[in-house]
């Protein structure tokens, strides 16, 4: 965690800029309580500023991440609250959590301890599962963990099949202290929830990635019944895959974000 990775000022920017984009999804937002609360382009400061600060990642950590998404999303703990998970989306388009970061900034959050995000960290897990299980978790992600007990119920939305963790992944959350502007920087691949909703949040997440990774029409199309149900209840999103993948085997990122913001 990096406090005050943005400045008051800042913050203050992208609070706008999240009223803009809110009004914008109203309807959206009200069909599906569920869904992300608003998305943007993102800002040309914000993206300079983090391709700034991926610099010292890259150089101090053996990831490899060198593209700020052209979007970001606006999380609102009025609107969603997730239990644990590794995301899904992000992992259903591109493929690959490990050189994949998610800038999380709370814009607004009145209160440090409240209304924040849970994490699991690898360090803490990793000696308390099976290396089968570690495999499946590192670099991956569309995945649920709901608790039963004393066990955890690891669902893997990507093949659509369950393993039963000996561990109550409850027993071994850290959930940072947070103010607004401050980072909170995940892999993609981290299992995380939403602290809870006692206060008002809004928190923006920014994504990178190694826009190199060449994307697999074989991956995109290996779906389960849960991933092609969420593939097809957000067609304009997937809208991209499916006509790169008619023509190529594989696609880089760098391509497909080209084609995005053509199309």
């Amino acid at each position: 965690m990096i406090p005050q990775f943005l400045t008051a000022d800042e913050v203050q920017l992208l609070v706008t800029e999240y009223d803009r984009a809110e009004t914008a999804h109203a309807h959206d937002t009200a069909k599906n309580k569920n869904a992300m609360v608003a998305l943007s382009c993102t800002p040309r400061w914000v993206r300079d500023k983090i391709s700034n600060f991926l610099t010292q990642v890259n150089s101090q950590t053996n990831l490899s991440v060198n593209c700020v998404f052209p979007g970001v999303t606006y999380f609102d703990n009025r609107c969603v609250k997730y239990n644990w998970h590794q995301d899904h989306d992000t992992y259903y388009m591109w493929q690959n959590s490990y050189n994949f970061l998610n800038f999380w900034i709370p814009i607004v959050k009145p209160e440090r301890d409240q209304s924040g995000i849970c994490v699991i960290p690898f360090d803490v897990i990793m000696p308390q599962i099976s290396q089968s299980v570690q495999q499946r978790l590192i670099g991956h992600g569309s995945k649920k963990f709901p608790l039963r007990g004393n066990k955890t119920i690891m669902r893997d939305d990507s093949v659509g099949d369950y393993t039963v963790l000996d561990i109550n992944i409850e027993d071994i959350k850290q959930t940072p202290s947070m103010a607004a502007g401050d980072l909170l920087l995940m892999r993609g691949d981290v299992i995380h929830k939403t602290q809870d909703s006692l206060t008002p949040r809004v928190a923006v997440s920014i994504r990178a990635c190694d826009a190199d990774y060449a994307l697999s029409k074989e991956v995109f199309y290996a779906q389960c019944v849960y991933k092609k149900l969420y593939v097809k209840n957000d067609a304009m999103a997937y809208r991209v895959f499916h006509e790169n993948f008619a023509t190529s085997d594989f696609v880089s990122i760098r391509e497909m974000f080209k084609y995005w913001n053509e199309s």
